[in-house]
């Protein structure tokens, strides 16, 4: 009993001292993440057996340290497997305890335990990471490590700190030498072993990149982020603001195998574009963003709306390159291009700097009842905002003329009753005429 209370007694003074001299563990040839310690350091301490557990509770103000991270809260609850004594198993074994200053029964009052501690040369509260069933910290929690700084109302880690999961409002940080990175949502769940970080909830981040004074925003309900590459992938809708483009992309599942036809159909239409370009790799629907490189791809049914101009585009698949202004869409309907105005096509390109597209693959272009088609339409805005519309190509027009009443002689359009944008169209037979 005596060495038992004896023993206790070190435990409370180590818990008490914070960081102090801990006992030097033997260095292994191949050191194993899951034979790395923690270190825990707090003002109390209440020690519960619970048959082949034990519940620690931690409070007062609480850092751990161990496995790449430092965590900071208000309390912390670990579960410990087997042998509770977070001393060490050769401690006790194989070395004498350090004999105790006199009379410290009556000079406890004013000592300073803490200093005793380190005088004492005792261990840190330390525990091997394979003994620790469940770890939670509460309130205030601030966790730094693995390249990333988490702050939440709490976390907890059921498999020895390789996953922890965020409960509350979560916000995470990233700065590398190539960019920052922000998240916040709901709830996250931080795999350490991969790099990936599943976020759920009301979620928005943010990445900016070194130099660059602009930063891309999103805003989804789902994602995962992949730390390593920086990848973040949605599986459903997500809202994209970048160098003025303000997107909603909400891809669904398709409703049959339609990529694997559309090569086929579009390759006698469009014999010069290479069948690649016409449909792109397969694959599960989502969106995939990459952040340092600021490109997107969204796959499946794709729904692209831009609020501002209240544009609506859907399409098989999606790509974007955000910093070269360029977004390309198969087997696409774009609806509201300019008043009334819908366009189809197998295959756009939307120059979003230069307020242009170029549609390929005898694309269809439809005002009310009449209808163009040619083997390319190209659309632009002029410097005075008018919309002007080319078609390229063998070409065939079914037109409805008292649909026609607002356009003047050779394409420039007059003033509409209706109230229609000003629209210029043109046309330009292709030399195989």
């Amino acid at each position: 009993m005596r060495n038992l209370a004896t023993f206790l007694l070190l435990l409370l003074l180590a818990v008490a001292g914070g960081p102090v001299l801990a006992q030097q563990a033997p260095v292994l040839e191949q050191p194993q993440p899951m034979m790395r310690s923690y270190l825990v350091y707090s003002e109390g301490l209440t020690i519960t057996p619970m048959g082949e557990l034990t519940l620690m509770r931690f409070s007062g103000g609480v850092r751990i340290e161990g496995r790449g991270l430092s965590l900071l809260a208000d309390a912390l609850e670990l579960t410990l497997v087997g042998d509770a004594l977070p001393l060490g198993k050769d401690l006790l074994e194989d070395q004498p305890l350090p004999e105790l200053p006199e009379a410290l029964d009556n000079e406890a009052a004013q000592e300073d335990l803490g200093q005793i501690a380190r005088e004492l040369k005792l261990p840190a509260a330390r525990f091997d990471s394979d003994s620790v069933r469940r770890l939670k910290a509460v309130g205030n929690v601030r966790f730094e490590g693995h390249g990333v700084l988490i702050s939440t109302a709490s976390v907890e880690s059921s498999d020895g700190g390789q996953t922890w999961t965020g409960s509350g409002r979560t916000n995470l940080a990233m700065d590398s030498p190539e960019g920052s990175t922000r998240l916040s949502a709901d709830g996250i769940l931080l795999d350490t072993v991969s790099g990936i970080v599943t976020a759920n909830g009301h979620i928005s981040g943010s990445y900016r990149r070194t130099g660059s004074p602009e930063s891309l925003q999103l805003a989804t309900s789902g994602c995962s982020f992949d730390m390593h590459s920086g990848v973040v992938s949605v599986p459903g809708e997500v809202r994209l603001e970048y160098g003025g483009i303000d997107m909603l992309i909400s891809p669904q599942p398709l409703a049959e195998p339609e990529a694997a036809s559309v090569a086929r159909e579009l390759e006698p239409l469009v014999p010069a574009l290479p069948a690649e370009r016409l449909t792109p790799a397969s694959a599960p629907p989502g969106v995939s963003i990459d952040l340092e490189n600021r490109s997107l791809r969204a796959r499946g049914s794709v729904q692209v709306s831009d609020p501002e101009r209240g544009i609506e585009l859907t399409a098989l698949n999606l790509d974007y390159l955000m910093d070269e202004g360029l977004m390309t869409a198969w087997q696409v309907e774009l609806s509201q291009l300019g008043e009334g105005m819908t366009l189809s096509a197998p295959l756009v390109e939307i120059f979003t700097a230069e307020k242009r597209l170029e549609a390929s693959g005898m694309p269809e272009l439809r005002y009310g009842s009449s209808s163009y088609t040619g083997e390319r339409i190209l659309v632009s805005e002029d410097a005075d905002g008018v919309l002007v519309i080319e078609i390229e190509g063998q070409q065939l027009a079914l037109l409805h003329m008292d649909e026609l009443r607002d356009y003047g002689k050779e394409g420039v359009a007059a003033p509409a009753e209706s109230g229609n944008a000003e629209i210029g169209i043109s046309s330009e037979k292709s030399s195989k005429q």
